[in-house]
């Protein structure tokens, strides 16, 4: 380091016990150790995401101008572990040879703290404006419920967790007339003896998702036999839905809608449209 940035003076080093979590007594050795150091940089190397979570509640106590988390960058600088491929790295996908070596140690790390981390950063640097993104692409009740199980909400602007918070109240909302719809479809078909596949829609995400709030889909698609389409638009649209045929359309033949919440498409079987559709 000495050699790479002459002007660099190291103020002093640290290394805490090796654990999960640390006494009060341990945390109070550690700031003060530090503090008497006086450096104007602080590096801190933990493993993610204890690094993190260390610098985010000691920094109020520690004399320092900055404070990062550097994990691995140490081993890395002093050659005992080798970086990936330069390839890896000018594509950004430094971390992915890492995780291929070490799954079982950095796969949580990858693709559950650092996301949260990042949800977290991106809202507090972004301020309204990102907010704002988030909730336009009907992202807020995912990352109200993302942020809410790693406990990461209190750590935002109150404003920015009650908007997030009302749009999965109004997603959970949105869900419900969904539900009630897959029931009365399922009512209707059946009663007429008409067979049909839910491939896409509330029910199929009732399957992936525990959390009502992340259920409500944008439509609903249907995959009924040519011979009973006639029979389920007609039932459809006996029950109040309204019809928007589109002949062009090369993924469903039909659309049917009713409120400002259901959508529900039946979809080709076989390619073509029944006779009398288009």
């Amino acid at each position: 380091m000495a050699v790479d940035y002459p002007a660099i003076r190291v103020a002093g080093t640290y290394s805490p016990p090796f654990k999960p979590e640390y006494s009060a007594a341990e945390l109070d050795e550690m700031i003060t150790a530090v503090n008497a150091a006086r450096p104007d940089v602080l590096w801190v190397g933990m493993t993610a995401p204890k690094q993190e979570k260390w610098i985010f509640q000691n920094l109020h106590r520690l004399d320092v101008k900055f404070a990062g988390a550097v994990g691995a960058v140490f081993d890395f600088y002093v050659g005992k572990v080798k970086r990936s491929h330069p390839a890896f790295q000018e594509l950004g996908l430094e971390w992915l040879p890492r995780l291929l070596r070490q799954p079982v140690r950095l796969w949580r790390r990858t693709f559950v703290s650092a996301p949260i981390f990042d949800c977290c950063a991106a809202l507090l640097d972004g301020g309204p404006g990102f907010l704002d993104f988030v909730l336009s692409q009907d992202l807020g009740p995912l990352w109200h419920h993302r942020l809410q199980a790693a406990g990461a909400l209190e750590r935002l602007p109150p404003a920015t967790v009650d908007a997030l918070r009302a749009a999965r109240m109004l997603a959970a909302g949105a869900y419900l007339p969904q539900r009630r719809a897959l029931e009365q479809v399922d009512q209707l078909f059946s009663s007429q003896g008409i067979a049909y596949v839910v491939m896409k829609g509330a029910h199929v995400r009732e399957c992936v998702y525990p959390d009502p709030a992340l259920r409500p889909a944008s439509d609903m698609d249907i995959l009924i036999a040519p011979q009973d389409r006639r029979r389920a638009a007609q039932l459809l649209m006996d029950h109040g839905y309204t019809a928007h045929l589109l002949p062009n359309n090369v993924s469903f033949e039909a659309t049917f809608s009713r409120g400002w919440c259901i959508w529900i498409c039946i979809g080709r079987c076989c390619g073509r449209a029944a006779p009398g559709w288009t």
